[in-house]
């Protein structure tokens, strides 16, 4: 546990985010391996980010889709999710060692096709000039998953709201680039290409979050409410909930129309 406490805060702690994709395989390598610890709580170490800036106090001034900075700054943000995403994944392999196997094993391929969504949105950075850095970024997400120190609300909050509200929010920003006057620009491919694995993602929350209350005996469906309700509050959204992209993760229309409410 220590060796892999220490490796893993050490990643988190990478400034080159080049290195740290680099290193993620060998990461995943060392915390798929059994181990002969239990699930363990700590605080861990909050992951290295260029110019960190509070949600609340982040520049209020945005560009818009109509210009090639709005893309660049758009991506920023993508980009920031998706690594957040990976090292939410990180922590939870490590923090809950005696989780199912298969859902381990899932949870590492989830993490590598999130580091290509990662590697999309830095290339389609750089290709409009830009770099990671560049904007403000902050640990939102990052910060509402670790409050969670057991496995079924972090998979609650991780898939069935953190990234379940990417597929909302992903649908409102492919309308507005429908309409985007600026055609030549690598962020159609990229944001086609997040939206569609996420419902892959959501889809793999939701069935281990229902085989997990299955295994621990629980009422999944009140759970659920409970922690969704308790979200809608602490990190709240602001986009509607796209019913159609919810409906391809295998949620029900009584489940989706719950986090209307």
């Amino acid at each position: 546990m220590t060796t892999a406490r220490a490796k893993v805060e050490s990643w988190l702690s990478e400034s080159k985010i080049t290195k740290k994709i680099q290193d993620l395989p060998s990461i995943l390598e060392i915390l798929i391996k059994p181990s002969d610890y239990k699930s363990i709580l700590f605080k861990p170490v909050s992951p290295f980010r260029p110019h960190l800036t509070p949600l609340k106090d982040h520049p209020t001034v945005h560009f818009g889709l109509g210009k090639l900075e709005g893309h660049a700054r758009l991506l920023s943000d993508l980009a920031n999710i998706e690594l957040q995403a990976i090292e939410i994944g990180i922590i939870t392999l490590l923090q809950f060692p005696d989780a199912e196997q298969s859902y381990r094993f899932q949870l590492t391929e989830v993490c590598l096709e999130e580091s290509i969504h990662l590697n999309l949105c830095l290339n389609a950075m750089q290709d409009l000039r830009y770099n990671f850095g560049d904007f403000s970024l902050n640990l939102n997400l990052w910060n509402t998953a670790v409050q969670d120190v057991e496995l079924l609300p972090r998979i609650i909050t991780s898939y069935l709201y953190l990234e379940a509200s990417g597929l909302d929010a992903g649908e409102n920003i492919q309308r507005k680039l429908t309409g985007c006057p600026i055609k030549e620009s690598p962020i159609f491919s990229v944001t086609q290409r997040i939206a569609k694995d996420e419902i892959k993602h959501v889809r793999f929350g939701r069935n281990w979050y229902l085989s997990e209350a299955l295994r621990l005996k629980a009422d999944a469906s009140t759970i659920w409410k409970n922690k969704i309700q308790e979200l809608k509050i602490l990190a709240p959204k602001n986009f509607p909930i796209s019913t159609e992209r919810r409906r391809l993760t295998g949620m029900t229309d009584e489940e989706i129309d719950f986090y209307k409410l």
